[in-house]
């Protein structure tokens, strides 16, 4: 988050080299409403904007390795997941695993007439033939009201009762941010709210060194009573 200001041309709003979330919330603490729409705006528009190549990526490899019941709870806003689903769910005999958007995404909208059903934004809703509108990305660091939004609060719902039960969570690359307290505590609650993990797993995929499971297994224990 540290260059997205940058990225989005935002640093005459935002400045620069500091958290991204950190400075939005210095906008809506000070009533800045117009410039926090400003930014909730050119953020969405970036991230709509991107797209995959036409060749395989490691989204498709992803996708199409795991089972229908498997289940991948992402973050990013980024349309690359959404976009690697829809053109591999018209493979005949494929069947996909779900994708919940733990923190929204530009191309999921929702049907505000009708609760529970959602889409690619602004296509048509099968129901009642309305447009499914933008979810929201951007929440104040400090008040990250999921709860408001039925989608990402069902998103949430799932991925904790989930991963408590799963046999195998695997981390791709996330670097729990302090800026994201309640992210990290569904990580950490949801895996260690069962007694016995004898036959579960952790796997992490990331760029950094080989780590230590065992101990980082008992300081996330530890932090969590």
């Amino acid at each position: 988050m540290n260059d997205l200001a940058e990225t989005v041309g935002l640093t005459s709003i935002l400045g620069s080299g500091e958290n991204f979330e950190l400075a939005y919330e210095q906008l809506i603490r000070q009533g800045c409403d117009h410039e926090a729409a400003r930014v909730r705006r050119a953020v969405w528009d970036y991230f709509v904007d991107l797209e995959l190549p036409d060749d395989v990526t490691v989204y498709d490899q992803l996708i199409l390795s795991l089972r229908a019941k498997d289940l991948i709870f992402t973050f990013n806003w980024d349309p690359f997941l959404f976009d690697t689903w829809a053109r591999n769910s018209c493979i005949d005999g494929v069947q996909l695993p779900e994708i919940h958007f733990l923190h929204g995404n530009v191309r999921v909208g929702i049907c505000k007439g009708c609760c529970g059903k959602w889409g690619r934004v602004f296509t048509v809703c099968p129901e009642c033939g309305d447009r499914f509108s933008e979810l929201p990305l951007l929440f104040p660091e400090s008040d990250k009201n999921y709860e408001g939004n039925w989608y990402i609060r069902s998103a949430w719902e799932q991925a904790k009762e989930l991963i408590a039960n799963a046999f195998t969570v695997t981390v791709f690359g996330y670097g729990a941010p302090a800026s994201d307290r309640r992210a990290v505590e569904l990580l950490k609650r949801a895996w260690l709210s069962q007694e016995s993990h004898v036959f579960k797993q952790v796997e992490v995929v990331d760029i950094k060194k080989e780590i230590d499971c065992d101990s980082l297994y008992n300081s996330a224990k530890a932090c969590s009573k």
